[in-house]
């Protein structure tokens, strides 16, 4: 039998087989990495949630630059892109093997990383970048630009196909990284193992790449079947700087949104990969519903739906702590699907022939970037208070409205009939706006928050029967200028707190926001010890100290004598009769000093430089230290990776007490809590010394980590609840850990019975393995 012609075998229905595995493989790889990478870069910066956010700047950046070399490559022959890019998927394997070979994860910081880092200690997020280029950044590189060549690839090997489908199955590979990460690999492999499973993971998609890079070779120099046939096809026409700016925005708005969730839920629990794969993983399964289909999402009922999340998002944001984690995520996490939905909607029913889908995606990736950049660079820069998510959901509508005018066969226009999108825009607009106004209020605004929604709906109600009867244009023009109103108030109120409602909000007396958070100084009135100040992150009261001259020195909060901190200081006094040395881990308004007596020494350690200038800087709000009877010291970043410097300089064993008090907001430092951290703190404690952890925390159960901790290190254990006192103590939860058990037997400490957990390997927390998801409180 004769061999059927070569352009009759280019162009048979298997070969998208190789590509759709090297496009799926790729994706997969380009997502488990950031996730990896993201995992060994949290205890280098205080495991804060900006430390995500950064993260997904750099990936985001790259991403771009990994585009945009796709884009210059693919105006090459056909044989020059596959010898390039294969050339430099060689490359970036070899770099990982030589990194394997010299010991350790091949995606672990090296030496040479935290060398670069270093140079950076005083601007976190270049720290950040640093570590991440010197680690992941060539295979990253390499691996953002293998989805578009092989969508440009696939185009010429089938001309008359979809390659939006493999668009589609990339972010379907991403999502499927994403979801089993936090669920299958990260608790079955050590971080270390990640790494190497990784790496040969990378090297077999290296040789499924070379697999679609034959079947590009086949047809290569071979006459298109639609050329043969005598049908020329048509150039499609050169994007314009108008649709490729368009194109940026679209995808800019879910990207930001994208980090801004992300940061909202880390801000009050952790942030672990658990809780940044969650909003990723829906926001890339948007693109994956946008763009396997050849007809995108319906307008409408996608904008419906956003109204009612943007509303449930709002309530969310203006109830805090008060309202359940779970819904809080659900909240979040609707609102973001609805948005991403919307705006990914857009750019799919916009996307070019496939001659241009290079340009496409790069107009995609520079969005992302901006919309990344947006949240990490300069919202800490333009706003005091975390606004970006009530910013980027209002920034929505008015996009929405672009996108419609700009389509031909939209109702927006003259020529079409009149359909109720208008209507549905305006009440979009309307509903939304007010919860902007809401959210206005500065600092909560709990109590305005019924009668604005009230109002929001009483407007949006009018708008919509305006809306039905007017002209077209009068409704879009009504949506497009309330959603104006609202970003503009909400603007200036989150620029410059120009105005308030809230009283509780005009008693903020300092604001300031960093890589590490929000911080602000509330002052405060008690009914029966007078005026005090509060020292709030984010929405976090992490101490106060009362004003009145007899109660300025008196241990408050956490930290009273009732107290498991207090406990243990007077234990340790009991039982040492002499001085003590103390060491305290995240600084807070100083309140520990309280606890000190003459002879005694007392060592901070402190990240955040704005809690620094507080507790003790030059216009320090609050005087605990200023005024406690022992001296002081501060040493300013991470406790834990100063904690090492200090071993590696054989300071050990002086402390009779450490303290682990070191928290974002309410989110748990993971890295402070595992087998690893302890055995650092146990060398730095004295034999008789007693290691306590504040477990204190509204959404975590840390108890079960603790005594898993415990267990591992042969330690005693006493954990101390404490209900709150006279209004000086508030609740807390502290954890006492040490050698000596004689310390148990004291009277501060023997009415506390011994801790009747039972222990579970399973939460056993290490560097290379933590899993927050079973001690979660929902």
């Amino acid at each position: 039998m004769a061999e059927p012609p070569r352009s009759d075998r280019a162009f048979d229905p298997r070969t998208p087989r190789a590509f759709a595995v090297a496009v799926f493989v790729s994706a997969f790889l380009l997502f488990s990495v950031q996730l990896i990478a993201a995992r060994h870069l949290l205890p280098i910066l205080g495991g804060v949630p900006s430390v995500w956010s950064t993260c997904l700047l750099f990936f985001q950046t790259l991403l771009f630059g990994g585009y945009a070399y796709a884009h210059a490559l693919t105006q090459r022959s056909p044989s020059f892109q596959t010898r390039f890019h294969l050339a430099l998927l060689v490359l970036s394997a070899v770099l990982l093997g030589l990194r394997a070979a010299a010991g350790g994860s091949p995606l672990a910081p090296w030496p040479a990383g935290h060398l670069l880092a270093a140079a950076f200690d005083d601007a976190p997020a270049l720290q950040a970048f640093a570590t991440l280029a010197a680690t992941v950044g060539l295979p990253f590189f390499a691996l953002s630009a293998t989805g578009p060549l092989l969508q440009a690839w696939h185009a010429q090997v089938r001309p008359r196909g979809f390659p939006y489908r493999l668009y589609a199955l990339s972010n379907l590979g991403s999502l499927l990284a994403l979801a089993a990460y936090p669920l299958l690999v990260e608790p079955a492999l050590t971080l270390s193992a990640q790494g190497f499973a990784w790496t040969l993971s990378f090297v077999g998609l290296g040789v499924a790449i070379a697999w679609a890079a034959r079947e590009l070779r086949v047809v290569q120099g071979l006459e298109s079947p639609d050329r043969a046939t005598g049908h020329e096809e048509l150039s499609p026409p050169r994007i314009s700087a108008a649709t490729f700016t368009f194109w940026c925005a679209l995808a800019a708005v879910p990207s930001a949104l994208l980090a801004a969730t992300t940061q909202q839920i880390c801000l009050e629990v952790a942030a672990v990969p658990l809780l940044w794969a969650l909003p990723l993983a829906l926001y890339l399964a948007t693109f994956v519903v946008c763009f396997a289909a050849r007809r995108p999402a319906p307008r409408l009922s996608w904008l419906l739906r956003f109204t009612g999340a943007a509303a449930a998002a709002a309530i969310a944001l203006a109830k805090g702590a008060e309202l359940d984690f779970g819904l809080q995520i659900l909240a979040f996490s609707l609102a973001l699907v609805a948005g991403s939905m919307i705006c990914h909607g857009e750019l799919a029913r916009s996307r070019p022939e496939p001659a241009r889908l290079t340009t496409f995606y790069l107009a995609v990736a520079l969005g992302g970037a901006l919309g990344a950049a947006f949240v990490a660079v300069f919202a800490p820069a333009l706003f005091s208070e975390i606004w970006e998510l009530p910013l980027l959901l209002g920034a929505i509508v008015p996009l929405v409205a672009g996108a419609w005018w700009r389509d031909l066969r939209s109702p927006l226009r003259e020529d079409h009939p009149r359909g109720e999108l208008p209507a549905a825009l305006a009440f979009g607009a309307a509903a939304f706006g007010a919860a902007l106004l809401a959210l206005g209020a500065r600092e909560g605004g709990r109590f305005d928050l019924p009668y604005a929604l009230a109002a929001g709906i009483a407007a949006a109600l009018v708008t919509v029967s305006i809306g039905r009867k007017a002209p077209t244009r009068f409704a879009v023009g009504t949506s497009l200028a309330g959603s104006a109103v609202a970003l503009a108030v909400t603007f200036i109120v989150a620029r410059g707190d120009a105005f308030s409602s809230n009283q509780e909000a005009e008693r903020i007396v300092f604001r300031d926001r960093n890589f590490f958070g929000v911080i602000r100084v509330a002052e405060k009135d008690h009914p029966t010890f007078g005026p005090s100040l509060a020292l709030l992150h984010g929405r976090t009261n992490h101490g106060e100290q009362y004003l009145g001259r007899s109660l300025r020195r008196l241990p408050v909060a956490y930290y009273g004598t009732s107290s498991g901190i207090g406990r243990a200081f007077a234990a340790l006094r009991e039982h040492r009769k002499r001085p003590l040395a103390i060491g305290v881990v995240g600084l807070g308004a100083g309140a520990l000093a309280t606890q000190s007596r003459a002879g005694d020494s007392l060592r901070f350690y402190e990240i955040n430089p704005t809690v620094v200038d507080l507790a003790a800087g030059s216009h320090a709000r609050f005087t605990y230290l200023a005024e406690a009877a022992a001296p002081s010291t501060i040493v300013l970043g991470d406790g834990r990776i100063a904690l090492e410097r200090e071993r590696a300089r054989g300071e050990l064993g002086r402390f009779d007490l450490l303290a682990i008090d070191a928290f974002s907001s309410d989110a748990v430092p993971v890295h402070l809590l595992t087998r690893e951290a302890v055995a650092l703190d146990l060398a730095h404690l004295a034999p008789d010394g007693v290691l306590a952890f504040n477990l204190s925390n509204r959404f975590v159960d840390l108890r079960p980590v603790v005594r898993a901790l415990a267990a591992d290190a042969r330690l005693g254990l006493r954990i101390v609840e404490q209900p709150e006192r006279r209004g000086i103590e508030w609740p807390s939860s502290w954890a006492l850990l040490t050698r000596d058990l004689a310390l148990f037997e004291h009277d501060a400490v023997v009415g506390v019975e011994p801790d009747g957990g039972g222990f579970d390997a399973s939460h056993l927390w290490t560097d290379d393995r933590s899993a927050l998801l079973p001690v979660i409180r929902w």
